[in-house]
C-alpha cells in the first residue's frame, strides 16, 4: 500500500497564480500504527481470555483499563478509581492496596497480596499481583494489577488441612 499526505497551498491571486499540492509519503508511519492496533487488539483479546481480572491504573489510581473478568470477581463494572475499583475489599485490605500501591510510586516496586472481598454477601478470598509499569528511565508511571479468585482453592486447601488433622487424633 502506498499512503500520501497531500496538503494543498492555495497561492490564487486576483491576477492569477496557482494551487500548489505538496505530496508527502506516510506509509511507513501508517503501517507502524496499523501494527500498533494490532497488537493493541491482541493484548486486549488475551486480556479478556485470561481467568482472572485485568486492571491497568496510572500512578494517581485513574483505572486506564480492566477487562470483563475483575468485575465479576469484585462485584462491579464501572469504576475511574482504583479506590472505587476495590470498595468491595475489606478495610483493612483497602488499607493494604494504598500501600502497595504508595511502594510503586515512590520506589516502582512490584507486590503481591491477598484480600478478603465482599460481593453482596458472598465473601472471596484475592490473589493480587500487581507489576510497576516504568519508563525507560526506570521510574514507575503507572501499575497493572492482576486479580485471581483464590475462593475455591483457599477452602480446599483449609478443609484437607482439618481433615488431615483430624485424621491424626
Amino acid at each position: 500500500w502506498l499512503w500520501v499526505e497531500v496538503t494543498n497551498h492555495n497561492l490564487l491571486t486576483d491576477d492569477g497564480g496557482y494551487v500548489l499540492a505538496e505530496i508527502v509519503d506516510v506509509s511507513e508511519e501508517m503501517a507502524y500504527q496499523e501494527a500498533l492496533r494490532n497488537r493493541e487488539e491482541l493484548l486486549r483479546r488475551l486480556t479478556d481470555a485470561l481467568p482472572l481480572g485485568v486492571l491497568q491504573i496510572d500512578l494517581d489510581g485513574r483505572v486506564l483499563y480492566r477487562n470483563e473478568q475483575l468485575g465479576s470477581i469484585l462485584g462491579h463494572r464501572e469504576s475511574s478509581t482504583i479506590s472505587e475499583q476495590f470498595r468491595s475489599a475489606r478495610r483493612e485490605h483497602r488499607a493494604l492496596i494504598d500501600a502497595l500501591l504508595a511502594g510503586v510510586r515512590s520506589h516502582a516496586s512490584d507486590a503481591d497480596a491477598e484480600i478478603v472481598v465482599d460481593v453482596a454477601g458472598d465473601v472471596r478470598q484475592c490473589r493480587l499481583s500487581l507489576r510497576a509499569l516504568k519508563n525507560p528511565a526506570g521510574a514507575a508511571i503507572g501499575a497493572v494489577l492482576a486479580v485471581s479468585d483464590i475462593t475455591d482453592s483457599t477452602r480446599m486447601r483449609t478443609d484437607a488441612s482439618a481433615a488431615a488433622s483430624s485424621m491424626r487424633k
